[in-house]
């Protein structure tokens, strides 16, 4: 049986593990989920368990960037400070920090760190 990365991952099986043999990676996939990748060429071990996590890498921008995008109705990240932006009601600029749920509709302002660094563009 052949399978793909992603087939081998979100399979579900009853015996301790299944060995998966590649053109130059293999993986040992187990029962509780955790995987085991081994490069042939590197000679490395690799093994990711169920309670490994993850953190989605973001491209940092400029400033007149992030701007471009929240013109578009995208929410903008400062990387400085973790403020959240998004366009708001009647175009006002509504942001949100990381211990607040929801959003702030009165009048944000950014600081001379959060305007000279990098940005980042939420989905």
């Amino acid at each position: 049986m052949k399978l793909t990365f992603k087939e081998i991952v979100n399979r579900e099986i009853d015996k301790e593990y299944e060995d998966w043999i590649g053109s130059n990676i293999d993986i040992r996939k187990y029962r509780d989920g955790s995987i085991e990748i081994e490069d042939e060429y590197l000679s490395c071990v690799m093994s990711i368990t169920n309670n490994e996590v993850f953190i989605l890498e973001k491209k940092e921008v400029s400033l007149n960037e992030a701007l471009k995008a929240l013109e578009e109705g995208k929410e903008i990240e400062s990387v400085a400070s973790g403020y959240k932006f998004k366009k708001g009601v009647n175009d006002y600029i509504s942001y949100k920090d990381m211990d607040y749920a929801g959003y702030y509709e009165d009048e944000p302002s950014l600081s001379i760190e959060e305007a000279k660094g990098k940005w980042h563009i939420n989905d």
